[in-house]
């Protein structure tokens, strides 16, 4: 969904989710409805933990690997920099 709509709106999404699973199940008259409430939370949790492992964790890695590419040539693949370390 990021892919396609943007992080942003997925993030805005999630967090939704999140905030009326949270309500759901904190106004639960019975344990049924709880527990969907909290499965609601769930998925807005997971995707906001999705969506800021992209941004936190992939993004820099391509970003490094990117440049490496660039300091390395077409024909290396950055592999000579990498080897250095």
């Amino acid at each position: 969904m990021a892919d396609i709509y943007g992080r942003h709106f997925a993030l805005q999404l999630s967090l939704i989710f999140f905030i009326a699973g949270s309500a759901l199940s904190t106004g639960a008259k019975n344990m049924e409805m709880m527990l969907a409430g909290r499965g609601v939370a769930g998925v807005g949790a997971a995707g906001m933990l999705t969506v800021n492992m992209l941004t936190f964790i992939a993004l820099p890695y391509i970003i490094t690997y990117s440049i490496l590419y660039l300091l390395g040539g077409p024909c290396h693949h950055g592999r000579f920099w990498l080897a250095r370390r």
